[in-house]
């Protein structure tokens, strides 16, 4: 009976520890309090940028040094045509959900194989512990990427008048990139592209110098 309670005690404690992985939920932010953005021809792009601690902190992995940089993004029409909006047209960098879930998954399979090696050794059992533990929340922390960049991924669609889509776009990059391209198709003409350029240097509304016009 002991012995039937201490393996329970063991199966109850590595569980709890599957459980534990609990994400810091990212705080909302107005589309109007993103820093860096370009007007154009009545439509307005804002975008806002994540430290590396906030990265890892929101997003459950340490993306930025996998050179993936996620970013938000708010796209609002005030002019009167309807543009047709696509994630590709969001430069070279841009890469999908999927894809940066992908690189900031969690190594979990080593850490539940050794768990089970350990576990076969009575004495192990110390060790298999936080090795099932770890492995646990590793899963956990790997389902939570793959649905939540989903959830998050600003989706593709056709802004009519007046329409605005917001969320993040990931970028990979071995640095932050300096500049953001946007291209807008013209739903109405659909070989006319409005190209938008966000500088994440300059503040939104900032004049460029006269050697940049």
């Amino acid at each position: 009976l002991k012995d039937f309670l201490a393996w329970a005690l063991v199966v109850i404690m590595i569980f709890q520890g599957c459980a534990r992985f609990e994400p810091t939920p990212m705080p909302s932010v107005e589309p109007r309090d993103f820093p860096y953005g370009i007007s154009k021809n009545g439509v307005e792009v804002r975008m806002a940028t994540f430290t590396p601690g906030e990265v890892e902190t929101y997003f459950a992995s340490n993306l930025t040094r996998k050179n993936v940089w996620p970013m938000r993004v708010s796209i609002d029409n005030k002019s009167q045509s309807t543009y047709l909006f696509a994630k590709g047209y969001a430069g070279p960098h841009q890469i999908s959900s999927h894809e940066a879930a992908r690189k900031g998954r969690r190594k979990a399979g080593w850490r539940l194989a050794w768990g089970l090696i350990f576990w076969a050794t009575f004495f192990g059992i110390p060790i298999a512990i936080p090795l099932f533990v770890t492995g646990c929340q590793a899963l956990g922390a790997n389902s939570y990427m793959e649905t939540e960049y989903k959830n998050w991924e600003i989706a593709d669609r056709e802004l009519a008048p007046g329409d605005a889509v917001s969320g993040i776009l990931f970028f990979q990059s071995p640095n932050p990139p300096p500049r953001i391209e946007f291209g807008l198709m013209d739903a109405a003409a659909t070989e006319e592209h409005l190209e938008l350029t966000v500088d994440l240097s300059r503040p939104f509304g900032a004049m460029p110098s006269e050697a940049e016009k």
